[in-house]
């Protein structure tokens, strides 16, 4: 799935910082959100989801 996809899945809050979406090798969908809290708050939305193996990283935009 796209980036803009997953935004479109995700409450208004949590989709605004979202810095990319990407499925792995393993089939696993990575969300990289911009810091630790929003990381945090986005594992509460992960029903809203298709894929059921979710992994969320932090990446701090320009970064």
């Amino acid at each position: 799935m796209e980036t803009a996809e997953i935004r479109r899945l995700l409450p208004t809050d949590e989709a605004a910082h979202l810095v990319n979406a990407a499925t792995n090798d393993a089939g696993e969908l990575v969300l990289l959100m911009d810091t630790p809290a929003w990381a945090a708050r986005v594992r509460y939305c992960l029903g809203s989801l298709p894929n059921k193996k979710i992994l969320i990283r932090v990446q701090p935009r320009g970064g």
